[in-house]
């Protein structure tokens, strides 16, 4: 895997994807790149070599029993990587209470994605 998170294995991510296909692969941008990279951050946060659960698009944050602050240490890395521009701040923020509860992983992915391609 590079610096940005790609390969052409599939698999090679640990996560059953090959991350270095479809729209985005080249600046590591595709759903399964994002994916990767927070996976990868998740992982690094929880300081979990051995994550009993896998870390897909449909796992939650409460699965994972994130605390808020380490959900602030994740949008602060993926601003680091994307950009100051990824306003994840203000997209939580406009999320209520339920809507926050049940963040997945995958909701992260789309909307990391769906700015990038705007």
């Amino acid at each position: 895997m590079d610096e940005r998170g790609q390969t052409s294995e599939p698999g090679a991510d640990g996560f059953g994807t090959a991350i270095s296909v479809g729209h985005g692969a080249q600046d590591g941008t595709s759903p399964e790149a994002v994916l990767a990279r927070i996976a990868s951050i998740l992982i690094e946060l929880l300081d979990e070599e051995d994550l009993d659960i896998e870390i897909t698009m449909d796992t939650t944050f409460a699965e994972l029993e994130i605390e808020s602050i380490l959900v602030v240490a994740l949008v602060e890395r993926l601003q680091e990587i994307y950009g100051q521009e990824l306003n994840l701040v203000e997209w939580l923020s406009n999320m209520d209470i339920d809507e926050v509860i049940a963040l997945s992983v995958g909701s992260f992915v789309e909307y990391t994605v769906s700015w990038h391609t705007s």
